[in-house]
């Protein structure tokens, strides 16, 4: 969280509109229909609301395909507002989240 904020302050005092990134935060994301038809379901259902950006950063890295932060779209988020309203064990999420990503992640290199 403190390097996404830190790299978010960064990025607003550049004067470039995009900036190339690994992984963009989930209330960040925005999709073209062309990149769903290409990488089909975005995420695994296997992680909730844990590791999913991990995933699609290294998906989509298989794939050859990069993700760019943009100035010229504005996303208001209450951050962590899903949590405050979930009924989940957040730190047994967390862990199931990272060890399923962390079990799959050599097959997602391997088959993109």
């Amino acid at each position: 969280k403190i390097m996404r904020k830190a790299f978010l302050i960064i990025f607003s005092n550049k004067r470039a509109r995009t900036s190339k990134v690994y992984a963009a935060h989930g209330s960040f994301i925005i999709f073209t229909r062309r990149l769903l038809e290409i990488i089909k379901l975005p995420f695994d259902e296997n992680m909730f609301l844990f590791s999913e950006e991990m995933y699609l950063a290294r998906h989509l890295r298989a794939k050859n395909i990069s993700t760019y932060l943009t100035k010229d779209i504005r996303i208001f988020h209450k951050e962590d507002g899903s949590m405050n309203l979930a009924k989940i064990d957040e730190s047994s999420e967390s862990t199931k989240s990272y060890m399923y990503y962390y079990g799959i992640r050599k097959k997602i290199d391997a088959k993109g």
